[in-house]
């Protein structure tokens, strides 16, 4: 295999608990104005499924492990 797609989306659901340490809410998202969390995967090239993350907050996407 010569390459592998890394990508995400972002998955709404109803309201989640969790506070961050500023007051905010963990699980909601000020760009999307929306409840939920986000999911990476990696992807064959043909787009068979290699890996599927665990389901994190909105803002967990901008991790800094997720950029090269």
């Amino acid at each position: 295999m010569t390459h592998v797609v890394l990508d995400g989306t972002l998955i709404e659901s109803d309201r989640l608990a969790g506070v961050r340490d500023n007051g905010n809410d963990l699980w909601f998202s000020q760009k999307h104005k929306a409840f939920g969390g986000h999911v990476q995967f990696l992807a064959a090239p043909d787009g068979t499924p290699l890996w599927v993350s665990d389901v994190e907050p909105f803002h967990a996407r901008s991790s800094p492990r997720n950029r090269h």
